[in-house]
């Protein structure tokens, strides 16, 4: 849904940003200049050659940061991001999360990997949270057996426990705080969030807006041509 609404936002946009050009070609230029109908034709469609630019810009960056990064774009339920530890974190929606060890590739409970993470905390090199042992269904009452782990990324060793008392006991074993209590979910996107973003972030940004002033110079410097010869022929 986000991708419909942002490119309709885009459309609504480039419809403006058309009309206000026309009206803009149409008081800069006279009636009298023969290549009017033109320009004026090019003010309208450039807004929408842009929103196609940005489009396939975005499209290709989601596809390097995919297939080279190994992350997401960051407009999907379904979210993950490499951890410097060999770890993945990621979301098969917007309520759960999962965890992968190195060398762990299914979303799944195991014996590298966490499923259904509600609540994850970052204290290295530890991650803590908890989890539910099975998707719950909207239709069921919120009252699920939640359970709860500690896993050390530098061991790789995955301890899980019954009970948010077994966990804190553990957790203070290991010089760790546990900073959540029994809230339904949260921590798991200030994760993401934190190793999401890198260098790469800017191709979008940067190609994009290399592809629009360019349609707008072009513009511009169409207008101020087609003015100048209203100019000279008026000597």
């Amino acid at each position: 849904m986000e991708y419909v609404f942002y490119g309709v936002i885009g459309l609504i946009a480039a419809g403006v940003a058309a009309g206000i050009l026309v009206v803009v070609g149409r008081w800069y230029l006279p009636a009298s200049v023969p290549n009017r109908k033109t320009f004026l034709f090019r003010c309208a469609r450039a807004p929408f050659l842009g929103w196609v630019w940005v489009l396939a810009s975005w499209i290709v960056y989601s596809y390097i940061l995919g297939l080279v990064f190994d992350r997401d774009n960051g407009m999907s339920t379904v979210r993950r991001v490499p951890m410097p530890n060999g770890y993945t974190v990621g979301s098969i929606s917007y309520a759960f999360g999962y965890l992968l060890g190195p060398g762990a590739s299914r979303v799944e409970e195991g014996p590298n990997s966490v499923a259904l993470i509600t609540y994850l905390q970052e204290s290295e090199p530890y991650l803590l949270g908890s989890r539910f042992l099975s998707e719950p269904r909207m239709q069921v009452p919120l009252i699920y057996d939640k359970k709860f782990f500690l896993v050390n990324t530098r061991s790789h060793n995955i301890l899980r426990f019954d009970t948010m008392d077994e966990l804190k006991l553990a957790a203070a074993e290991n010089g760790v705080t546990v900073e959540f209590g029994e809230q339904w979910c949260g921590g798991l996107w200030k994760v993401y969030s934190r190793y999401h973003p890198i260098w790469f972030d800017w191709f979008f940004p940067i190609v994009s807006l290399t592809g629009l002033v360019f349609l707008a110079v072009s513009l511009l410097l169409r207008a101020r041509h087609l003015h100048g010869e209203v100019l000279s022929a008026s000597y």
